[in-house]
């Protein structure tokens, strides 16, 4: 009888020694792990993109995120939302001034950009700027993307 309860306890104490090994993998070192950090940065971005209505004519395509890493560079990264509509941009602009007006954004103004066919407007909050971009195409539907860079890491 004692050997079968040092055995039972044996095989007890190395369940819990796995699952507190698992506990403290999970709590405490993978948080802090840099593919974390940037996953959760990701679902952040993705979900603040998306709180953010398009108008009602208008479908997102895709949602993409991009990194750069330079050694030299703080670290950035940006979701990109494509989007198609049956408006004209200057429907598209006039509505998302008001919806990231809603969303704590500010109006920055125009980008100048080198191509006559599309313009940009950029919006600032405090953890985001954004950056509206809209190629005047002739025919529908019209593509536009937002792309939003985070300010809260560097």
């Amino acid at each position: 009888m004692p050997v079968t309860r040092k055995v039972r306890l044996s095989g007890i104490m190395s369940v819990v020694t796995a699952l507190a090994v698992v506990f403290v993998w999970w709590v405490l070192i993978v948080p802090h792990t840099t593919r974390y950090k940037d996953y959760m940065e990701e679902r952040q971005m993705k979900a603040r993109l998306k709180t953010i209505t398009p108008p009602a004519d208008a479908r997102l395509t895709d949602i993409q995120i991009l990194r750069w890493r330079d050694p030299n560079l703080p670290h950035m990264t940006s979701a990109m939302a494509l989007y198609s509509s049956k408006s004209d941009c200057s429907a598209v602009e006039a509505y998302y001034k008001e919806e990231f007006a809603k969303h704590g954004f500010v109006y920055s103004g125009e980008i100048a950009e080198s191509k006559k066919q599309s313009r940009a407007l950029s919006f600032s909050a405090t953890d985001y700027t954004a950056q509206l971009s809209c190629s005047n195409s002739q025919t529908p539907p019209q593509l536009y993307e937002i792309i939003l860079w985070s300010n809260l890491r560097g």
